[in-house]
C-alpha cells in the first residue's frame, strides 16, 4: 500500500518515519519544501526520531508533486492550521486538498484527518467530495511531544471515526501492523474531532485545579505534596498532572480548550469551566513573579539561572512556554538572566527569528532588530536581551549557577533531578530555589537549608 503524508511537522515526520520503518512506502509533502529538515537536520527536537528517519530513508520519499501525492491509496491530513483574529481556525489549506484529489483522482481512497480540528469538519470535507469513492476518516493524534515515537508504536488507543465501515476497518489493519495499541475505539467523525479537544480539556482542567488547591494549601498551612499523593492514590482521578507550578503551555493544550470553548459558543455551551480553567492558568506567572520579588525586594541587576526554557520537557518548543514568558518578566523588571536547557540553545532562537523576519540572513541582523520596538512576542523581547547582554545561554546546568542569586526551574526534565542540592547551594552566592515544575521535595528544600518559592509550599 502507497501512503501519503501532507503536512511535515512533528505529527506528519514522526507517522512518516515509523510508517517507513514499517516498510509501508511513503511519500510526504507540505506546502513549504521542508526536504533538507526531513531528510537532513531536524528542525526541531522529538526523542528518537532522527534515528528512526535515518533507518527508513529507502521507504520515505519528499515530492512537490502533488499527483504523486494524490495517487496513494491512503492520504493522511497531518496540518498544523493558522489561528483566525476570531480564535477559529484557518481550514483553507484541508479544504483545498480535498477540492484538489476530488478534481484530480478517479480511484477509491481513504482519507485520514489526523489534525485537531473543529467538530463537523469531516462532514465538510464529505460534502465537498460528494458522490466520489473516497471515504473520510478523523483518526485525531494524541501523541506527546517528545514521546511521539513511543506514543505511535504503543499508543493507550486509536481512534476511528469513520461512516465507511469497510474503511475504518483497514485502517485498523495498518495501525495493527505499525503499533500496538491498547484499544481501538470505532466511532462516529464527530466523536472522534471532539475526543481530542475533550482529553486535552481535561488535562488542562487538572493542571488548573491542582494549582487552585496549591494556593489554598499556602493559606490554610496544608501540605500540597502530601495532598497531591493522596489525591493521586485515588484510582478515580491518577497522580498524572497533579503538578503545582508554572501551568500548561506549548501548542496542543491552548489551542484545544480555546477550541472547545469555541465550539461550546457557537452552540450556546458557555463553557465555563474550561474559561475558568484557562483564567486560572494565565495567572500563574504572575504568582511565580510575586514570590520572586518578595524574596529579592528589589529585582535590578539581580542574576537568575533558568534551568529549562521551553515549556515541558523533552521538546525545544517554546510555543506558549511559561518559563519564557517568566524570564521576559524578570528581564523587564531589569533582572539578568542566564539559561541552560538540555536541547535548546540560543542558535535555535536565532533560527525562529530569522526564518520569521530575514530567511535569507546568516545570522540575525542586530542593528535592524534593535529598532524593532515594542517587540512583536516574548521570542522578540528575549532575542533583544541576547543582543543586549541580559540573557546569556550555558552548555552546562553546573556552570550557570556560579556566582547567580536564585535558580529558577522552568521545565520538568529527569535531569535536573538527579543534581546533588548541596552542590546547587555551593554554586550559588543566594541559595535560593523557585520550582515552578514541583521536581523538588520541600523537606529537602528545608533540609538544605535553601530559601525557596513553590506553589502550594510554606516556607
Amino acid at each position: 500500500m502507497n501512503i501519503s503524508i501532507i503536512g511535515s511537522g512533528r505529527v506528519g515526520v514522526s507517522l512518516g518515519a515509523v510508517l517507513a520503518d514499517s516498510g509501508f512506502s511513503v511519500l510526504m509533502t507540505d506546502k513549504e519544501d521542508k526536504k533538507q529538515e526531513v531528510f537532513g537536520r531536524l528542525s526541531f527536537y522529538e526523542t528518537h526520531l532522527s534515528k528512526y528517519l535515518e533507518e527508513s530513508q529507502s521507504h520515505l520519499e519528499w515530492t512537490r508533486w502533488t499527483e504523486k501525492i494524490v495517487s496513494s491509496e491512503l492520504i493522511f491530513f497531518c496540518l498544523g492550521f493558522p489561528v483566525k483574529k476570531n480564535g477559529d481556525l484557518d481550514l483553507t489549506e484541508l479544504f483545498n486538498w480535498a477540492r484538489y484529489i476530488v478534481e484530480n483522482t478517479k480511484e477509491s481512497k481513504i482519507l485520514v484527518i489526523k489534525s485537531t480540528v473543529p467538530v463537523g469538519t469531516n462532514r465538510q470535507i464529505q460534502n465537498i467530495i460528494g458522490d466520489k469513492k473516497i471515504a473520510v476518516i478523523s483518526c485525531p493524534e494524541f501523541l506527546r511531544e517528545g514521546q511521539a515515537i513511543g506514543d505511535l508504536i504503543q499508543p493507550q488507543r486509536i481512534v476511528i471515526g469513520a461512516r465507511d465501515k469497510e474503511a475504518g476497518k483497514k485502517l485498523e489493519e495498518l495501525y495493527k501492523k505499525i503499533s500496538q495499541p491498547k484499544q481501538i475505539v470505532h466511532t462516529d467523525p464527530e466523536t472522534a474531532e471532539l475526543s481530542k479537544l475533550a482529553c486535552n480539556s481535561f488535562l488542562a482542567t487538572k493542571i488548573s485545579f491542582i494549582n487552585e488547591m496549591a494556593g489554598l494549601c499556602e493559606k490554610t498551612q496544608a501540605d500540597i505534596e502530601k495532598l497531591r499523593l493522596i489525591l493521586g492514590l485515588d484510582s478515580r482521578i491518577g497522580k498524572d498532572f497533579l503538578n503545582p507550578g508554572l501551568g500548561y503551555g506549548g501548542y496542543c493544550l491552548p489551542k484545544d480548550v480555546q477550541l472547545a470553548i469555541s465550539e461550546g459558543e457557537k452552540r450556546n455551551q458557555n463553557m465555563e469551566l474550561l474559561k475558568t480553567a484557562q483564567k486560572i492558568n494565565s495567572s500563574l506567572v504572575n504568582h511565580f513573579f510575586k514570590g520572586i520579588k518578595n524574596h529579592y525586594r528589589k529585582l535590578n541587576n539581580i542574576s537568575l539561572v533558568f534551568w529549562g526554557i521551553s515549556f515541558k520537557k523533552d521538546t525545544d518548543n517554546l510555543t506558549n512556554s511559561p518559563a519564557l514568558k517568566l524570564a521576559c518578566k524578570l528581564l523587564k523588571s531589569g533582572v539578568k538572566i542566564h539559561v541552560y536547557d538540555p536541547v535548546f540553545v540560543k542558535e535555535q532562537i536565532f533560527k525562529l527569528f530569522r526564518d520569521r523576519t530575514y530567511p535569507q540572513a546568516e545570522n540575525p541582523i542586530k542593528d535592524v532588530f534593535l529598532k524593532i520596538f515594542p517587540p512583536k512576542n516574548e521570542l522578540d523581547y528575549l532575542i533583544r536581551k541576547i543582543f543586549e547582554g541580559k540573557c546569556h545561554f550555558h552548555k552546562s546546568a553546573l556552570d550557570s549557577l556560579d556566582n547567580r542569586q536564585g535558580l529558577i526551574i522552568g521545565s520538568d526534565w529527569e535531569e535536573f533531578k538527579k543534581i546533588p542540592l548541596e552542590e546547587i547551594k555551593q554554586r550559588l552566592s543566594d541559595p535560593f530555589i523557585v520550582d515552578g515544575r514541583s521536581l523538588l521535595l520541600t523537606e529537602d528544600l528545608k533540609k538544605n537549608k535553601f530559601s525557596f518559592y513553590k506553589r502550594g509550599a510554606v516556607t
